[in-house]
């Protein structure tokens, strides 16, 4: 699976980019948000998957205030199920 994933720095800079465009200005992740992609990364886990169950976590939060990736891991683990059973 991961012979399908793009380079880390893309995966990397796709999640920056959704939560840049979530929070409406520009983010440095931070070191564990940054551990926390790679993880997914490192696991295989399509970029796609990545985005989507990091979009469903924040669509729960309250709007505007920054979450660690580490709320989106259950979610981004749904998606990632979801995803490989279509």
């Amino acid at each position: 699976m991961r012979d399908s994933l793009p380079p880390e720095k893309v995966y990397l800079d796709a999640v920056n980019r959704l939560l840049t465009e979530r929070f409406g200005y520009p983010l440095s992740l931070s070191p564990k948000n940054i551990a926390q992609i790679r993880r997914w990364y490192r696991a295989g886990i399509p970029l796609a998957a990545v985005l989507e169950g990091v979009a469903q976590a924040l669509n729960r939060k309250r709007e505007g205030r920054l979450t660690p990736l580490s709320y989106c891991i259950k979610t981004v683990k749904v998606a990632a199920k979801r995803r490989s059973a279509l």
